[in-house]
């Protein structure tokens, strides 16, 4: 009797970012009124914003892959990541939520830089966790 060969296993990478289905479902009604071959761009941006240098903030935007991208796929659903934000998006959750008649994304990462003490703007300093940019 021949012996079976077993198809190895591929080690599931230690990176994750979770899309909620009702992000996943707006993102690929977006996508689909745009031309073909963009993807959703989820990058950080370090330092500037109204905290003035210790925080960092998280963006989306439609966009081309770019020469030295990571492509993370969720169910189907492209996203590109540039080679800095990596590291900060790893653990990621996007949402989509509704608050009244008001909706967007929402996303959450425990990787951003924390404020440094002492940059405020205004009575929600930073250093409190509440930078209330609007």
């Amino acid at each position: 009797m021949a012996a079976v060969a077993e198809t190895p296993k591929v080690p599931e990478s230690p990176f994750k970012i979770e899309v909620t289905p009702e992000a996943q479902n707006q993102l690929r009604e977006v996508l689909k009124a745009q031309k073909p071959g963009l993807g959703v761009r989820v990058f950080v941006q370090i330092g500037g914003g109204c905290c003035g240098g210790g925080g960092a903030q998280i963006g989306m935007a439609l966009d081309n892959p770019k020469t030295g991208d990571t492509t993370y796929t969720v169910d189907g659903l492209s996203l590109l990541l540039d080679p800095y934000s990596v590291e900060y998006l790893n653990g990621a959750s996007i949402e989509f939520v509704k608050e009244g008649e008001e909706s967007g994304f929402k996303i959450d990462s425990p990787n951003l830089p924390k404020p440094t003490e002492g940059d405020s703007c205004g009575s929600g300093g930073c250093g409190s966790g509440g930078c209330g940019c609007g």
